[in-house]
């Protein structure tokens, strides 16, 4: 009887962690905008990309719909590639944050950089480590010490005025949590725990 109180209490545990981790997902992305300037230093090798307009944060804390929020304006994307560098620079005005701050700041682990038809140039499968803004995070009500893992980025940009000048005319730019490690350790235990006691019950019917 003791066991399957125990196994009873070992479940419900189960289901009052596991709601509990939500894994948030944070989109940047261009909201319409579009401009700013991008280069290539060396035929395409690298590029280089200086203050893209973002207007809009979608915001995703699984499970659950999505929330849109409206980028002050001038936040913008800065990305090298040579320098190894990307960061969002800006206002959440929904959020309280009214001065501009890093909202997010990281480095690349990979890339690839694009010609595609016409005037196009596309940085693609760009992933890194990334930091954002403790300011965001409590906004949004996530632990500022949530892990996440890196960073997915897409960006596309259009021919300008002089070769090899571009300008941005789309941004995508998603961050997903990731469940922490204890909890992790947890479940699986809780798990494996469970699976043990189950057999056991069986063992017991059987005698």
């Amino acid at each position: 009887m003791k066991a399957r109180w125990f196994l009873v209490l070992l479940l419900g545990l189960v289901l009052f962690i596991a709601p509990a981790q939500a894994l948030p997902l944070l989109d940047f992305g261009d909201g319409g905008l579009s401009g700013g300037v991008v280069t290539t230093p060396d035929n395409g090798v690298n590029i280089i990309g200086v203050g893209i307009p973002l207007g809009a944060l979608k915001v995703f804390l699984v499970p659950g719909p999505p929330t849109f929020y409206a980028l002050g304006a001038g936040t913008v994307l800065d990305f090298n590639t040579v320098a190894n560098t990307i960061s969002i620079t800006g206002t959440v005005p929904a959020l309280g944050i009214n001065a501009p701050i890093a909202l997010m700041s990281g480095s690349f682990a990979s890339f690839n950089v694009n010609y595609g038809k016409g005037n196009f140039l596309d940085l693609t499968d760009a992933t890194g480590p990334d930091a954002k803004a403790r300011e965001l995070l409590v906004a949004l009500g996530i632990d500022p010490l949530h892990p996440f893992n890196y960073f997915g980025f897409s960006f596309a940009s259009i021919f300008s005025v002089s070769a090899d000048t571009y300008i941005g005319y789309s941004t995508d730019l998603k961050n997903e949590g990731k469940v922490p490690e204890p909890i992790s350790l947890i479940l699986l235990g809780s798990g494996l725990a469970g699976a043990g006691l189950y057999r056991r019950l069986r063992k017991s019917k059987k005698n």
